[in-house]
């Protein structure tokens, strides 16, 4: 298996499950992120666009990020083999 996702905060692409989940349990152990998906569009290529509405809160509550964006998929054979995060547009 080959995952890939996009390090929204860094630039940084992460390939393989062992760099994806020691990145997220990094991010859930330092900020409070929460995603609310508003609509899920299958784009022409093929991949699937999920526009979510972002709100990031610092562990003692203070909101740091309230914005929309966008997660894009590419799915292989039933699986997720990328996920990249877009500024909505």
């Amino acid at each position: 298996m080959r995952a890939t996702s996009a390090r929204p905060d860094r630039g940084v692409r992460l390939v393989g499950p062992g760099e994806v989940g020691r990145y997220w349990r990094g991010q859930f152990g330092s900020v409070d992120p929460r995603v609310e998906p508003r609509a899920i569009v299958r784009e022409a290529d093929g991949r699937v666009r999920v526009e979510v509405h972002q709100v990031v809160r610092s562990l003692d509550g203070e909101v740091l990020v309230d914005q929309m964006v966008q997660h894009v998929y590419t799915i292989r054979g039933g699986l997720v083999e990328r996920m990249d995060v877009r500024d909505s547009s």
